[in-house]
Protein backbone atom coordinates (compact mmCIF):
# COMPACT_ATOMS: atom_id res chain seq x y z
CA UNK A 1 0.00 0.00 0.00
CA UNK A 2 1.40 3.42 -1.07
CA UNK A 3 1.74 6.40 1.22
CA UNK A 4 -0.87 9.18 1.17
CA UNK A 5 0.10 12.85 0.66
CA UNK A 6 -2.51 15.16 2.17
CA UNK A 7 -2.47 19.01 2.13
CA UNK A 8 -3.51 20.51 5.50
CA UNK A 9 -3.41 23.90 7.27
CA UNK A 10 -2.36 24.25 10.93
CA UNK A 11 -2.23 27.62 12.69
CA UNK A 12 -2.33 29.42 9.36
CA UNK A 13 0.58 27.38 7.93
CA UNK A 14 0.12 24.96 5.05
CA UNK A 15 1.72 21.50 5.07
CA UNK A 16 1.77 18.41 2.89
CA UNK A 17 1.64 15.42 5.25
CA UNK A 18 2.85 12.05 3.93
CA UNK A 19 1.51 9.01 5.83
CA UNK A 20 0.23 5.44 5.64
CA UNK A 21 -3.24 6.35 6.94
CA UNK A 22 -6.14 7.47 4.78
CA UNK A 23 -6.81 11.13 3.96
CA UNK A 24 -9.74 11.58 6.37
CA UNK A 25 -7.71 10.41 9.34
CA UNK A 26 -4.77 12.70 8.51
CA UNK A 27 -7.09 15.69 8.11
CA UNK A 28 -8.80 14.83 11.41
CA UNK A 29 -5.46 14.85 13.27
CA UNK A 30 -4.41 18.11 11.60
CA UNK A 31 -7.74 19.71 12.51
CA UNK A 32 -7.40 18.53 16.11
CA UNK A 33 -3.91 20.07 16.42
CA UNK A 34 -5.10 23.29 14.75
CA UNK A 35 -7.98 23.65 17.25
CA UNK A 36 -5.64 22.97 20.18
CA UNK A 37 -3.26 25.71 19.01
CA UNK A 38 -6.17 28.11 18.45
CA UNK A 39 -7.41 27.48 22.02
CA UNK A 40 -3.95 28.27 23.42
CA UNK A 41 -3.68 31.40 21.23
CA UNK A 42 -7.01 32.68 22.58
CA UNK A 43 -6.03 31.87 26.17
CA UNK A 44 -2.57 33.45 25.94
CA UNK A 45 -2.68 36.21 23.32
CA UNK A 46 0.34 37.91 24.92
CA UNK A 47 2.63 34.96 24.00
CA UNK A 48 4.38 34.63 20.65
CA UNK A 49 3.69 31.76 18.24
CA UNK A 50 6.60 29.58 19.42
CA UNK A 51 5.59 29.84 23.09
CA UNK A 52 1.99 28.90 22.32
CA UNK A 53 3.13 25.97 20.15
CA UNK A 54 5.24 24.70 23.06
CA UNK A 55 2.30 25.10 25.46
CA UNK A 56 0.06 23.22 23.02
CA UNK A 57 2.54 20.33 22.83
CA UNK A 58 2.86 20.23 26.64
CA UNK A 59 -0.94 20.21 27.08
CA UNK A 60 -1.44 17.50 24.48
CA UNK A 61 1.31 15.35 26.03
CA UNK A 62 -0.23 15.83 29.47
CA UNK A 63 -3.65 14.81 28.18
CA UNK A 64 -2.22 11.71 26.47
CA UNK A 65 -0.35 10.59 29.61
CA UNK A 66 -3.44 11.06 31.80
CA UNK A 67 -5.58 9.08 29.36
CA UNK A 68 -2.91 6.34 29.33
CA UNK A 69 -2.97 6.16 33.14
CA UNK A 70 -6.78 5.99 33.12
CA UNK A 71 -6.68 3.28 30.50
CA UNK A 72 -4.17 1.19 32.53
CA UNK A 73 -6.76 0.78 35.27
CA UNK A 74 -9.54 -0.21 32.87
CA UNK A 75 -10.73 -3.81 32.20
CA UNK A 76 -9.77 -3.37 28.53
CA UNK A 77 -6.13 -2.72 29.50
CA UNK A 78 -6.08 -5.82 31.74
CA UNK A 79 -7.47 -7.91 28.90
CA UNK A 80 -4.84 -6.59 26.48
CA UNK A 81 -2.08 -7.17 29.04
CA UNK A 82 -3.32 -10.73 29.69
CA UNK A 83 -3.55 -11.34 25.94
CA UNK A 84 0.08 -10.23 25.50
CA UNK A 85 1.14 -12.59 28.30
CA UNK A 86 -0.76 -15.43 26.65
CA UNK A 87 0.92 -14.65 23.34
CA UNK A 88 4.36 -14.87 25.01
CA UNK A 89 3.47 -18.16 26.72
CA UNK A 90 2.06 -19.55 23.48
CA UNK A 91 5.22 -18.59 21.61
CA UNK A 92 7.36 -20.33 24.24
CA UNK A 93 5.14 -23.42 23.99
CA UNK A 94 5.47 -23.44 20.20
CA UNK A 95 9.26 -23.17 20.53
CA UNK A 96 9.25 -26.06 23.02
CA UNK A 97 7.11 -28.15 20.65
CA UNK A 98 9.53 -27.42 17.79
CA UNK A 99 12.46 -28.44 20.00
CA UNK A 100 10.73 -31.65 21.07
CA UNK A 101 9.76 -32.39 17.45
CA UNK A 102 13.44 -32.20 16.47
CA UNK A 103 14.37 -34.40 19.44
CA UNK A 104 11.64 -36.87 18.45
CA UNK A 105 12.90 -36.99 14.88
CA UNK A 106 16.45 -37.65 16.11
CA UNK A 107 15.17 -40.40 18.40
CA UNK A 108 13.15 -41.95 15.54
CA UNK A 109 16.25 -41.87 13.33
CA UNK A 110 18.18 -43.58 16.10
CA UNK A 111 15.43 -46.18 16.48
CA UNK A 112 15.52 -46.85 12.73
CA UNK A 113 19.28 -47.35 13.01
CA UNK A 114 18.84 -49.85 15.82
CA UNK A 115 16.08 -51.62 13.93
CA UNK A 116 18.54 -52.06 11.09
CA UNK A 117 21.06 -53.42 13.57
CA UNK A 118 18.38 -55.75 14.94
CA UNK A 119 17.73 -57.03 11.42
CA UNK A 120 21.47 -57.62 11.01
CA UNK A 121 21.52 -59.34 14.37
CA UNK A 122 18.60 -61.54 13.30
CA UNK A 123 20.62 -62.63 10.27
CA UNK A 124 23.60 -63.35 12.50
CA UNK A 125 21.34 -65.23 14.90
CA UNK A 126 20.15 -67.40 12.04
CA UNK A 127 23.75 -68.04 11.04
CA UNK A 128 24.54 -68.89 14.65
CA UNK A 129 21.70 -71.39 14.78
CA UNK A 130 22.99 -73.08 11.64
CA UNK A 131 26.49 -73.06 13.09
CA UNK A 132 25.18 -74.45 16.38
CA UNK A 133 23.48 -77.29 14.56
CA UNK A 134 26.70 -78.03 12.73
CA UNK A 135 28.62 -77.95 15.99
CA UNK A 136 26.15 -80.34 17.56
CA UNK A 137 26.64 -82.64 14.60
CA UNK A 138 30.40 -82.28 15.02
CA UNK A 139 30.09 -83.10 18.72
CA UNK A 140 28.19 -86.23 17.89
CA UNK A 141 30.82 -87.04 15.33
CA UNK A 142 33.57 -86.32 17.86
CA UNK A 143 31.84 -88.55 20.38
CA UNK A 144 31.70 -91.28 17.79
CA UNK A 145 35.32 -90.68 16.88
CA UNK A 146 36.31 -90.85 20.53
CA UNK A 147 34.68 -94.23 20.72
CA UNK A 148 36.49 -95.24 17.57
CA UNK A 149 39.79 -93.91 18.93
CA UNK A 150 39.32 -95.89 22.09
CA UNK A 151 38.64 -99.01 20.11
CA UNK A 152 41.64 -98.39 17.93
CA UNK A 153 43.81 -97.59 20.94
CA UNK A 154 42.90 -100.96 22.35
CA UNK A 155 43.68 -102.54 19.01
CA UNK A 156 47.01 -100.74 18.79
CA UNK A 157 47.96 -101.82 22.29
CA UNK A 158 47.21 -105.36 21.29
CA UNK A 159 48.75 -105.37 17.84
CA UNK A 160 51.28 -102.51 18.06
CA UNK A 161 54.29 -104.55 17.14
CA UNK A 162 52.48 -106.48 14.44
CA UNK A 163 50.70 -103.68 12.60
CA UNK A 164 52.70 -100.39 12.21
CA UNK A 165 50.58 -99.21 9.28
CA UNK A 166 47.40 -99.35 11.32
CA UNK A 167 49.10 -97.29 14.05
CA UNK A 168 50.09 -94.53 11.62
CA UNK A 169 46.59 -94.42 10.16
CA UNK A 170 45.12 -94.03 13.61
CA UNK A 171 47.45 -91.09 14.32
CA UNK A 172 46.24 -89.34 11.19
CA UNK A 173 42.60 -89.73 12.19
CA UNK A 174 43.41 -88.58 15.72
CA UNK A 175 44.90 -85.40 14.27
CA UNK A 176 41.72 -84.80 12.27
CA UNK A 177 39.66 -85.16 15.42
CA UNK A 178 41.85 -82.63 17.26
CA UNK A 179 41.56 -80.16 14.37
CA UNK A 180 37.79 -80.58 14.38
CA UNK A 181 37.70 -79.96 18.12
CA UNK A 182 39.82 -76.78 17.71
CA UNK A 183 37.35 -75.49 15.10
CA UNK A 184 34.48 -76.28 17.44
CA UNK A 185 36.16 -74.33 20.28
CA UNK A 186 36.74 -71.32 17.99
CA UNK A 187 33.08 -71.31 16.87
CA UNK A 188 31.95 -71.52 20.50
CA UNK A 189 33.95 -68.36 21.31
CA UNK A 190 32.33 -66.57 18.35
CA UNK A 191 28.88 -67.58 19.61
CA UNK A 192 29.70 -66.22 23.06
CA UNK A 193 30.79 -62.86 21.55
CA UNK A 194 27.58 -62.63 19.51
CA UNK A 195 25.52 -63.37 22.63
CA UNK A 196 27.21 -60.49 24.48
CA UNK A 197 26.58 -58.13 21.52
CA UNK A 198 22.92 -59.21 21.50
CA UNK A 199 22.60 -58.40 25.22
CA UNK A 200 24.16 -54.95 24.68
CA UNK A 201 21.71 -54.17 21.84
CA UNK A 202 18.74 -55.27 23.95
CA UNK A 203 19.83 -52.96 26.79
CA UNK A 204 20.23 -50.06 24.35
CA UNK A 205 16.76 -50.63 22.84
CA UNK A 206 15.27 -50.73 26.35
CA UNK A 207 16.97 -47.40 27.16
CA UNK A 208 15.58 -45.86 23.96
CA UNK A 209 12.09 -47.07 24.84
CA UNK A 210 12.40 -45.28 28.18
CA UNK A 211 13.51 -42.02 26.51
CA UNK A 212 10.64 -42.22 24.02
CA UNK A 213 8.15 -42.71 26.88
CA UNK A 214 9.55 -39.61 28.62
CA UNK A 215 9.26 -37.64 25.38
CA UNK A 216 5.66 -38.78 24.86
CA UNK A 217 4.84 -37.65 28.41
CA UNK A 218 6.38 -34.20 27.81
CA UNK A 219 4.46 -33.79 24.54
CA UNK A 220 1.23 -34.77 26.33
CA UNK A 221 1.90 -32.16 29.04
CA UNK A 222 2.61 -29.50 26.41
CA UNK A 223 -0.61 -30.34 24.57
CA UNK A 224 -2.53 -29.90 27.84
CA UNK A 225 -0.80 -26.56 28.47
CA UNK A 226 -1.59 -25.35 24.94
CA UNK A 227 -5.21 -26.47 25.33
CA UNK A 228 -5.40 -24.56 28.62
CA UNK A 229 -3.90 -21.47 27.00
CA UNK A 230 -6.40 -21.68 24.13
CA UNK A 231 -9.30 -21.98 26.59
CA UNK A 232 -7.95 -18.95 28.47
CA UNK A 233 -7.59 -16.98 25.26
CA UNK A 234 -11.10 -17.90 24.05
CA UNK A 235 -12.56 -16.81 27.37
CA UNK A 236 -11.13 -13.28 26.94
Amino acid sequence: MGKTRVPVEIDGMKFNILGDEDERYIKYIASYVDRAISDINRSYPENNRIENLILTIVNMKDKIEKEKEEFKGSPEYEKINEYQKLEIRLKKSEEEIDRLSITLKNKNDLIDTFKLKEATYAEKDLENRVLKNKLEENLEEISGLNDTIKEKDDLINKYKERDIFASNKLKEESKKVKDTYAQYKKKSEEIEKLSKENKRLEDLVEELDGEISDRDLKISELEKRISSLEEGFNSI
